[in-house]
């Protein structure tokens, strides 16, 4: 949890503190004012939410829709994040992440040789962090309809090719030789 509060939470800061910085530098406005309200908002958004007042507010008035597994725009991510980190890194660290773990040391080496090889266009921290919000809440739900989907799909294609192509029919058709073709199908 020390690692999450003092790693993960001050970058999400900063970098939304760069971003508001950057949409200000857009629009013209001062970036001195800028910087001076997004500290006077960061020090009352963290004494607000370090007594938990905002928490208990959202808890009591929205529980219904965080015990959903659809949820809302009231989701209950982040807080499932923050259980899910301190089990992964409290418990189970030792056991996951030690060099005779299954993860040890061995799974930033492609990203690292693909930085090397001058792979710079692709962020793979932001796109890790961006794809990362894509198992959870809502989102499996369709993503699971999404495997079914392609998985049925491929199936009813496989029993298409098979009776009019394959010989599933009993005559087995040749496939035409196109333009430039070198792969023949026995």
């Amino acid at each position: 949890m020390y690692f999450t509060l003092y790693g993960y939470n001050t970058v999400f800061q900063a970098r939304g503190l760069i971003r508001d910085l950057k949409m200000d530098q857009y629009t013209k406005l001062p970036p001195r004012l800028t910087f001076t309200m997004q500290s006077v908002g960061a020090v009352i958004g963290g004494l607000l939410n370090y007594v938990y007042v905002i928490m208990k507010i959202v808890i009591n008035a929205h529980r219904k829709i965080l015990l959903d597994v659809q949820g809302s725009n009231w989701s209950g991510q982040q807080v499932q994040t923050f259980d899910a980190d301190a089990v992964t890194w409290g418990a189970l660290g030792n056991t996951i992440y030690t060099p005779n773990g299954r993860y040890g040391l061995g799974a930033p080496i492609p990203f690292f040789v693909l930085h090397k090889w001058h792979f710079d266009a692709v962020i793979t921290p932001m796109l890790s962090w961006g794809l990362g919000y894509l198992s959870v809440g809502i989102n499996s739900k369709y993503n699971s309809l999404l495997l079914a989907a392609l998985d049925g799909g491929t199936q009813v294609m496989v029993f298409v090719y098979t009776l009019a192509v394959g010989g599933g029919s009993g005559k087995v058709l040749n496939l035409p030789n196109w333009a430039l073709e070198t792969l023949t199908i026995a």
